[in-house]
């Protein structure tokens, strides 16, 4: 005679620090079925069940930022997502995320249902890179699992300042980023490399824009389509998509906010 034990495994032997797991199985010869193994006549013999992953662990973590662009004093908001090979979240883990360049900074987060988030301010005009790592166990040190600096993608965010007055004349900037809410674009001026938050004035109902096939006039619901579909950030140089300037005067009034406006 024979008996036969069946049973079904984790779904995810290896978990989140990927360790195998192991069950101990016994199994007895109850001859007088009181549940309970009497020795030395109900013999029994032991073995151990190993559980381990069909797939190796393949962990992702995908970087991201609250947007490309913002104006000196304007919280950034960096977020890490991290899931395993399942697609679920990964809790536990410990993210550094790390600015450098103009506003340089560190701070760190620890992921709840796969997720780590901080903000930073930043004080200073200028490109910021963004870098991110993750470990995994949170015992400080990069093992073969985790992921480094530079494992992760970068990301470059750009903070700009309202114009100050400009010079008499053209002026000629390349897309950074798009803030519809305040009804503003974040920019480059082709030149000076001078990164500058432009407002929309609403007392004329479009921006001047002009790109590869020449210059044209559209409206601001218009305006922002084109951007949107343009898949900001479009810092693409001379020659791409682009905003100028109508000839431009300096104003008297002491405002320190440049309005694209047209003549």
């Amino acid at each position: 005679g024979a008996a036969v034990l069946t049973y079904t495994g984790p779904s995810d032997p290896s978990g989140e620090g990927d360790p195998v797991k192991e069950d101990e199985v016994k199994a007895f010869w109850d001859k007088d079925a009181d549940g309970a193994q009497d020795l030395p006549g109900e013999f029994g013999v032991e073995s151990n069940v190993t559980w381990d992953d069909a797939e190796p662990r393949k962990d992702t973590a995908t970087l991201t930022q609250s947007s490309t662009s913002s104006v000196i004093g304007q919280s950034v908001t960096l977020t890490m997502t991290v899931t395993d090979k399942f697609g679920v979240g990964y809790s536990g883990a410990r993210v550094t995320f790390k600015v450098s360049g103009a506003n340089g900074t560190s701070k760190t987060a620890d992921t709840s249902n796969g997720i780590a988030q901080v903000s930073y301010v930043p004080t200073v005009s200028g490109e910021d890179t963004i870098d991110a790592r993750v470990d995994f166990d949170r015992d400080g040190t990069m093992d073969p699992e985790d992921f480094d600096f530079g494992d992760v993608i970068v990301l470059t965010h750009y903070v700009v300042q309202t114009a100050p007055s400009l010079t008499d004349g053209v002026h000629v900037f390349d897309l950074l980023g798009v803030d519809t809410s305040a009804r503003a674009v974040d920019v480059v001026e082709i030149g000076t490399g001078n990164l500058y938050r432009l407002l929309y004035d609403s007392t004329f109902d479009y921006f001047n824009v002009k790109d590869s096939s020449g210059e044209r006039a559209v409206g601001l619901s218009t305006f922002e389509a084109t951007l949107v579909g343009l898949g900001l950030p479009k810092l693409d140089g001379p020659g791409g998509v682009e905003l100028k300037t109508n000839t431009y005067t300096t104003t008297t009034s002491g405002s320190s906010t440049f309005i694209l406006k047209t003549s």
